[in-house]
């Protein structure tokens, strides 16, 4: 199993050992190795500004460690099966994690990390830049926002009719971004906590069209300052003018 780190520098890699080994893409020498080891299958995630890996074991048990130093950062035990997605807050504090139906949320500053459970089959998960809110989607095509300091959802955004593949925060966490197979939404998150269920509405919304490649995958990027949103989506690379609504 192998997978880069997000700067592209690095590749990390589980050896038939069972020991991952970080790799300069460059030079293909070692950086650092783990101290742990690995048997068996296991997925592997980063954290956004490459310090931290974790590893999802196929018993379901979360090993975080240092990918400066190889040592162990936490050790997290609650999923019953392999994990299938984790997502780290910007801050490396939190820990989010899915498996089948379930999504555990960790605190990584904790000596005994202890998970919140929620039911909701999530496809992909993000936290808002100040990890306050975890937002979640799922192949029904729901989008909930969940308060990740208590654990509970604050407000669902119904919309979507298809899989919802790819999410983003605004990088002033007041609006999300959300891309299915047929569609692009912005909702403005502040206007929707306010509106009851059922009834937010998405303050953009852009269909696929018929010329557009059928796909779960998409990326989604605010560009700062520009009031613009980047989108790799039915197999088009699309830039659009979200003007006054960020």
């Amino acid at each position: 199993c192998s997978s880069d780190l997000p700067d592209r520098a690095t590749l990390a890699i589980i050896d038939q050992d069972g020991i991952i080994r970080l790799l300069n893409t460059n030079t293909f020498k070692q950086v650092t190795s783990t101290k742990s080891i690995f048997p068996g299958y296991a997925n592997l995630f980063f954290s956004s500004d490459n310090e931290l890996i974790a590893v999802a074991k196929n018993d379901g048990k979360i090993v975080v460690f240092s990918a400066t130093t190889g040592e162990v950062v936490a050790e997290l035990k609650g999923h019953a099966q392999q994990v299938g997605q984790i997502a780290f807050s910007l801050e490396n504090n939190q820990l989010a994690s899915t498996c089948n139906e379930s999504v555990m949320l960790w605190d990584l500053t904790l000596q005994d990390q202890e998970g919140s459970l929620w039911i909701h089959p999530t496809h992909k998960m993000i936290f808002s830049p100040d990890g306050r809110e975890l937002a979640t989607c799922s192949s029904d095509g729901s989008i909930r926002v969940w308060d990740s300091v208590v654990g509970l959802e604050k407000f669902s955004l119904p919309g979507h009719s298809e899989t919802v593949c790819e999410l983003a925060f605004s990088p002033d966490g007041k609006q999300l971004a959300s891309a299915s197979s047929k569609s692009v939404k912005l909702w403005d998150l502040a206007t929707s906590h306010n509106q009851d269920r059922g009834e937010k509405a998405s303050v953009l919304s852009i269909n696929a069209g018929s010329n557009a490649i059928a796909s779960t995958f998409a990326i989604l990027r605010f560009v700062p300052n520009k009031n613009q949103l980047l989108a790799y989506w039915g197999g088009n690379i699309r830039r659009y003018d979200i003007g006054d609504n960020q």
